[in-house]
């Protein structure tokens, strides 16, 4: 049996330094960094620290601000709330005003419980205050929150950006509604763990605000950068607009491609062959049941002119005329010297019209030359129809051939 080493040891019973030495040592991994590390850290750290003391200040502030709560049930304290009117027109890039549907500029209102708009009074002419929230702030089904909760959702620049949210953030109620003219977001929000934004509204606190009114927030949505802008739907579309602008029709796509071999290059185009011959037309673009479903009905959202266009039906008892519009819907008849819209008429006449318009349809191009030649015996009525038309606004012109 061998025996122990016993190790040497001072008077004092320490280890002598000769033992020491032999022992191995451990040395302890560096940690030095490199510069360009030593920046990325100290940058992520005072962002960190920045972030957390702004938060800090907007809730401290807030709290100075706020009046004593009386004893009463939360439902009560927040009778009073901001909405926004309606939904946003979508979709939105960075730079590019933000609107609501239709294009119009966005409103806020204050409501009762009722849901009625506040329009006299002092809380009819609070100053109001529009940010930028989280994308997943409050799901679109939850209709109450903290305060805090709402504060802390509020979203900043990313650093070294500009402010993510320009225009007219602070705005002023009249009579319980307040609009704003110019507003728009300089950031995408790619960077987002949802994704996406939400607007919010909240009240700034003054000497009239006794109680919480509830802040408002939009639908949550993505924010694209401008790059992309040269390339949106137009919502909605004007005739002369380029096809791709229509739903699923990308542009220097496939189904862009199909149909500019078919000459199909604008939505006015689209729509008289939608008009004409849709199965023709879904032929050519192939498309899928739902894509062929948005796509057309993106493309009657158009605001069709008023234009009028002339064409004479031969082979009938009488002579009938009908009146298209610029995409080639019938608007009305002239028979007999008597002008007709085509809601007027009864079942038996809009028979006999289905049948002449599907002739003309079928025919278009070789019913040009007697229309043509029918012209001066129409004239008369079509100074009529031009003149009962006016006061809606029409213009008589004379139909070019379809090009089916």
């Amino acid at each position: 049996m061998v025996d122990k080493r016993i190790l040497d040891t001072e008077e004092d019973g320490s280890l002598c330094p000769a033992c020491c030495s032999k022992r191995p040592r451990l040395h302890a991994p560096s940690l030095a960094l490199s510069e360009t590390d030593q920046r990325i850290l100290e940058n992520f750290f005072r962002k960190l620290v920045r972030e957390e003391v702004e938060r800090k200040l907007v809730l401290y502030n807030h709290k100075i601000y706020r009046f004593p709560e009386r004893q009463i049930e939360g439902s009560e304290r927040r009778r009073f709330r901001l909405h926004f009117n309606d939904k946003l027109c979508l979709p939105i890039f960075t730079g590019s005003r933000i609107k609501m549907d239709g294009g119009k500029a966005i409103q806020i209102v204050i409501l009762d419980s009722s849901g009625m708009i506040i329009n006299s009074g002092p809380l009819s002419s609070l100053k109001v205050e529009i940010l930028i929230l989280r994308g997943d702030f409050a799901s679109d089904d939850q209709e109450d929150w903290t305060e805090e909760d709402f504060i802390t959702s509020v979203v900043r620049e990313r650093e070294g950006k500009r402010p993510l949210l320009i225009g007219d953030t602070i705005i002023s109620l009249r009579n319980g509604v307040g609009s704003v003219a110019d507003l728009n977001i300089t950031d995408n929000s790619c960077w987002m763990p949802s994704r996406k934004f939400r607007l919010g509204a909240r009240v700034l606190h003054d000497s009239r605000t006794v109680e919480r009114i509830r802040e408002a927030k939009t639908e949550a949505f993505p924010v694209k950068d401008h790059r992309g802008e040269s390339y949106r739907k137009h919502y909605p579309p004007i005739l002369k607009d380029e096809v791709w602008r229509l739903e699923n029709i990308m542009k220097g796509g496939i189904f862009h491609q199909r149909l500019a071999d078919k000459g199909i290059n604008t939505v006015e185009e689209f729509l008289r062959h939608l008009v004409v011959y849709p199965e023709g037309l879904r032929n050519v673009l192939l498309m899928s049941n739902k894509q062929w479903d948005s796509t057309a009905a993106h493309a009657r959202t158009c605001n069709v002119n008023n234009d009028i266009f002339l064409s004479i039906a031969v082979g009938t008892d009488q002579q009938v005329v009908l009146l298209f519009n610029s995409i080639y819907e019938v608007m009305g008849i002239l028979s007999d010297g008597q002008l007709q819209s085509i809601h007027d008429l009864d079942i038996g006449q809009q028979e006999i019209v289905d049948s002449i318009k599907k002739e003309v349809y079928r025919n278009w191009r070789s019913i040009t030359e007697p229309q043509k030649m029918g012209m001066l015996d129409a004239a008369p009525r079509a100074e009529e129809a031009n003149h009962s038309f006016q006061n809606q606004s029409f213009q008589m012109t004379t139909v070019g051939p379809y090009q089916g």
